[in-house]
C-alpha cells in the first residue's frame, strides 16, 4: 500500500520538531522513546494525524513521554518544567495535554509502557499475579528470581498489567468485599489565595471496593481534583492523619528502600488492599501528592457498608468546591 503523501509530509515534519526539542532538552534515552512513540503513532492506519498544527502533535508526543517517566515530578531525575515544552513549541497546556490523553489512548499506553520508559520504571510499575492471588511488581519477582526460573515464559501482553505465574497453588474462590466510604481533603498545597478565598473547603467523597487498591484510590483522587500530570504519592496509614511519622507509609515500588525515621515503608501501594488496612469509620488518613510541591490531603473513613451494590468503582459521590488548578500561576496572581 502506497503512503499517503500527506500523512509521510506530517510524520516528517513533527519528527523534526521532535529532534531540535530532544538535541536541546532531553538525554538520549529519553530522545530514544520520543522518537518511538511518534513512529508507534505514525503507523498506526486509523489515526489521522495530518489535522492540526505540528507543534501541538509534537508538545503531545513530548507531554505522554514526560508523564510516563515523571519527568514533571521536581525531585526526580532529568527534572523536565511542562514550560520548557510549551515555550518551545508555542503551544497552549490545556490543547497540548488534551492531545496527549487522545494519544494516550489511541495507543492504549498505561504507566510502566515497555519501550517508552525506563526499564526500572517498567519493572516497577508491571504487575505480575499468582494463581493464588499474590500479586508482585515484576522487579521484585525479578528480585525472588521467578521471572528467571526456565519454567516461566513471559507472554507478549501490551495492555494488560497483570500476568500469570506458574508453580503455585490453586486460586481461592471469591470471596465478598465491603465498600469503603472516603471524605478525601486538601489540606495543602500550592494553591493562590484568591482561589482559597472562594474555596474554603475542597473535599471529594468516593465509594471504593474493599478488594480494590491504594493505586485504585490515588487514580480516583487524581480524577476527582483534575489533576493532568502524575507525579509520585504515598498513603500513610495508622496515624492521626498527614505528616504523623508513627502512621505506616504505602509507597510506589521505587521508593519502597526509602526509610523515614528509620522505618521501612509498609508496601506497596499496587497490591495494598483498602480490605488489608483494617480501617475503621472516622479514622484518618493521610495522603501525599507530588512530593516537590506538596499536595497534602485528610482522608476519612465515614462508612463501611457490607453490601456492595452493582456498579462502577471507585466513584465519586460529592463534590465541595472547585478543583484548583494543578500548577498556579503565581505571576498572573500578583503573589
Amino acid at each position: 500500500m502506497a503512503t499517503d503523501p500527506k500523512k509521510a509530509a506530517r510524520i516528517q515534519e513533527v519528527q523534526a520538531l521532535l529532534d531540535a526539542f530532544s538535541q536541546k532538552h532531553l538525554a538520549p534515552e529519553l530522545a530514544g522513546y520520543v522518537r518511538r512513540l511518534w513512529e508507534q503513532i505514525g503507523r498506526k492506519r486509523n489515526y489521522v494525524i495530518t489535522g492540526g498544527k505540528p507543534e501541538v502533535w509534537a508538545s503531545a508526543v513530548v507531554y505522554v513521554i514526560a508523564r510516563l517517566n515523571f519527568l514533571f515530578d521536581r525531585s526526580r531525575p532529568n527534572y523536565l518544567p511542562p514550560d520548557v515544552i510549551l515555550d518551545f513549541f508555542g503551544t497552549k497546556k490545556s490543547t497540548v495535554s488534551a492531545k496527549a490523553g487522545e494519544i494516550e489512548k489511541a495507543c492504549r499506553i498505561r504507566i510502566g509502557q515497555e519501550g517508552l520508559c525506563s526499564p526500572e520504571l517498567s519493572d516497577a510499575f508491571t504487575l505480575v499475579q499468582l494463581p493464588n492471588g499474590m500479586v508482585l511488581t515484576r522487579q521484585m519477582a525479578k528480585e525472588m528470581g521467578i521471572l528467571g526460573s526456565p519454567e516461566y515464559e513471559e507472554e507478549e501482553d501490551t495492555t494488560a498489567t497483570q500476568r500469570q505465574l506458574p508453580g503455585s497453588p490453586p486460586a481461592l474462590p471469591s470471596g465478598t468485599t465491603r465498600l469503603y466510604t472516603l471524605e478525601v481533603c486538601i489540606i495543602s498545597g500550592p494553591i493562590a489565595r484568591s482561589f482559597a478565598e472562594e474555596n474554603e473547603v475542597i473535599c471529594r467523597t468516593i465509594q471504593i471496593r474493599g478488594d480494590q487498591t491504594l493505586e485504585d484510590l490515588h487514580n480516583a483522587i487524581f480524577a476527582a481534583f483534575d489533576r493532568e500530570e502524575q507525579h509520585m504519592y504515598e498513603f500513610q496509614v495508622g496515624g492521626k492523619g498527614p505528616m504523623d511519622h508513627k502512621a505506616r507509609r504505602y509507597v510506589l515500588h521505587a521508593d519502597m528502600n526509602d526509610l523515614v525515621s528509620g522505618k521501612k515503608p509498609a508496601g506497596e501501594v499496587h497490591h495494598t488492599t483498602i480490605e488489608s488496612l483494617g480501617l475503621r469509620v472516622n479514622e484518618p488518613l493521610g495522603y501525599w501528592f507530588d512530593f516537590g510541591d506538596d499536595w497534602w490531603h485528610q482522608i476519612t473513613v465515614v462508612a463501611i457498608d457490607e453490601k456492595v451494590e452493582p456498579g462502577t468503582y471507585p466513584r465519586v459521590i460529592r463534590r465541595t468546591g472547585e478543583s484548583p488548578p494543578q500548577y498556579v500561576d503565581w505571576g498572573q496572581e500578583g503573589q
